[in-house]
């Protein structure tokens, strides 16, 4: 088990998963699965401090642009989700 773990680790087995989601939800028109994605990507900028938009952008040199980044992924991460519930 602990090698198996260890090989996803090293194959980037999130990486895989994250594409092979991205391929399903555009084959399929399947918009909310890019909602979560979006929501993963603003939720792991808030906890790394770290957005990438074309760069990386930190929020310790661009504050304003990181926050910018950052709340346009959660904000369009929920109208995803959610735009069938409004």
């Amino acid at each position: 088990m602990q090698q198996a773990l260890l090989w996803l680790i090293d194959h980037k087995a999130r990486a895989w998963i994250c594409l092979a989601v991205i391929y399903v939800s555009l084959v399929f028109s399947i918009w909310w699965l890019w909602g979560v994605l979006l929501l993963i990507w603003g939720i792991q900028d808030l906890a790394t401090e770290t957005a990438w938009l074309a760069e990386i952008i930190t929020k310790k040199d661009n504050p304003i642009l990181y926050y910018l980044v950052t709340v346009s992924w959660l904000v369009m991460g929920f109208y995803l989700l959610f735009d069938r519930f409004l």
